[in-house]
């Protein structure tokens, strides 16, 4: 299909992994493959680190491991992306500022080792085909592949909530991300023809119907990488943290931005400083618009869907502040080209993607136009990929 990238099976990308093991480590016997998929977010932007609800979609865009034990302590790993090979002992794993994909894999054996779970040397090949940068989550779908890989080779029981949890604090104190339980939930939670709705305060879960029929999920790429902009994401962190102190002197009962109520807020944003009261504002109506949406899906009213993602959009840029001028532009164009119902940014924003429902029999002239007109305006050729829910990290046998 002209401008919509062929999705490669899952025997490819063995073989090209065995055929890669073989030539930095020798036989491939008894090597095992994993794969772990990336996210984009239905709804529920930057409220999972406040207690809210998110409603994120595991998709066909993967991480993958091949990989086998090694005698003794000693791990060695061969990135095909970074096209940069490393060696990290098990009993003395430091951050890397020169090599810093190898932090991903290493924080997780770390925070495995130190939740008691037993690891030996490991040899393993990684590739995916997840754009980095994108706000597609690369980074926990490499933590969780990384986790499942270890946990596979190494005979441990680990269930699929603590791995996301152990990931989670991988990128928070190795990494040194704050990023909150939402996308390492989606990669190792995730499950075909399903969004998954989490309660981020009680990590209870529930899968979702995704029944789309006529419409399918597009995925536009601005190509405006960006590296998780850690000042200006942790600086959103303080307000919202700023915000729940000053109201919880009104509001004592409350434990996070979940907790308040849109009358409350209105009652009491008064005290609030700017810009804290914008971000809570967005936190706050954001967390109601993932029950709409929900509500929504449940009935099958995917144009009311579409609007609520509208609606997201316009919140997360004009009163959280993540926006860019390349989301911008690829939201204007998407809701000006045929077929669409909605679409908003996915992820921390700063730059990355957008998602948009589509009207399946408009699909072809929707990414035809995105892509014409988002090199017109912004001299940047756009990426566009059709997604679909799948399952979370799994071994491929």
């Amino acid at each position: 299909m002209k401008g919509i990238e062929k999705e490669k099976t899952a025997s490819a990308w063995r073989d090209q992994l065995r055929a890669e093991f073989r030539t930095a480590f020798g036989s491939a016997a008894g090597a095992r493959l994993v794969r772990a998929p990336g996210r984009i977010n239905l709804i529920g932007e930057h409220v999972d680190y406040n207690g809210g609800f998110v409603l994120p979609v595991a998709i066909n865009r993967h991480v993958y491991v091949f990989g086998k034990k090694r005698p003794g302590r000693k791990v060695r790993i061969l990135s095909l992306d970074f096209k940069q090979k490393k060696e990290m002992s098990l009993d003395g794993l430091e951050y890397s500022k020169d090599q810093r994909w190898v932090n991903y894999p290493a924080g997780v054996f770390q925070v495995l080792q130190n939740a008691g779970y037993h690891l030996e040397g490991m040899d393993l090949v990684v590739t995916g085909n997840i754009p980095m940068g994108a706000n597609l989550s690369s980074s926990a779908a490499f933590e969780t592949a990384s986790a499942f890989i270890a946990k596979i080779l190494n005979d441990q029981n680990i269930n699929a909530v603590t791995m996301a949890k152990l990931c989670q604090q991988a990128e928070n104190r190795f990494v040194g991300v704050n990023c909150g339980i939402m996308d390492q939930f989606a990669s190792c939670l995730g499950k075909a023809g399903n969004a998954l709705l989490i309660d981020c305060q009680s990590l209870e879960y529930e899968l979702i119907k995704l029944e789309l029929k006529d419409f399918v999920l597009v995925i536009c790429d601005t190509k405006r990488s960006r590296e998780l902009v850690k000042s200006a994401y942790n600086e959103r962190r303080k307000e919202c943290e700023e915000g729940l102190k000053i109201l919880q002197k009104d509001l004592p009962e409350i434990r996070s931005l979940r907790d308040v109520s849109a009358e409350d807020f209105k009652r009491l944003k008064k005290n609030l400083p700017e810009p804290v009261i914008r971000r809570l504002e967005h936190v706050i109506n954001e967390i109601a618009r993932v029950k709409k949406t929900v509500e929504c899906l449940r009935r099958g009213d995917m144009a009311s869907v579409g609007a609520i993602l509208v609606e997201s959009h316009r919140s997360l840029a004009e009163l959280y502040e993540v926006s860019c001028k390349e989301l911008e532009i690829m939201e204007e164009i998407s809701l000006s080209s045929p077929g669409i119902i909605g679409g908003r940014m996915t992820g921390a924003g700063f730059g990355g993607c957008t998602v948009n429902i589509v009207r399946r029999e408009y699909l072809i002239p929707f990414v035809d136009r995105v892509k014409e007109e988002y090199l017109r305006l912004t001299n940047l050729h756009a990426a566009v990929y059709v997604c679909r829910a799948v399952n979370g990290v799994e071994e491929i046998k």
